[in-house]
């Protein structure tokens, strides 16, 4: 027998990120699809920057709510509504995209809007759109 030391294993634990009460977890970690595995490392990291709010960062995109989505569709010729949850991967990767593109259209003077919802603060007009394939957790 080698005179090195046993290895020593950690605890891999699981968690049901589906159930309500973890979805503060879910979050905390940008739990967005499965199977997701994480190491955490046992130095605590650095607390995240705060997540800047798209409103203002995006100054041409218009960003509507439950109470300004009809009014403010019904003033245009024609819009493209972008229904997002902040957390979401895919909604964080198309941002730019979105915003390049009202610019675009603002720039050249094209008729239209680019609009978007947070479907997580302004559930009762993504409901409404059918905005599926957001949880809303």
């Amino acid at each position: 027998m080698s005179d090195t030391a046993e290895p020593h294993w950690q605890v891999l634990a699981a968690m049901d990120v589906d159930r309500e009460e973890n979805a503060g977890i879910r979050q905390a970690f940008n739990i967005t699809g499965y199977p997701t595995i994480i190491y955490i490392n046992p130095t605590p990291p650095k607390a995240p920057e705060p997540e800047k709010d798209w409103a203002e960062e995006a100054p041409d995109v218009k960003f509507l709510t439950d109470n300004n989505f009809v009014t403010s569709l019904a003033q245009q010729s024609s819009a493209l509504v972008m229904f997002y949850a902040p957390w979401c991967g895919h909604c964080k990767a198309m941002k730019p995209a979105y915003q390049a593109a009202a610019q675009q259209l603002k720039q050249l003077g094209i008729p239209g809007l680019l609009a978007a919802v947070d479907a997580t603060k302004y559930r009762k007009t993504a409901e409404q759109f059918n905005g599926h394939g957001i949880s809303f957790r």
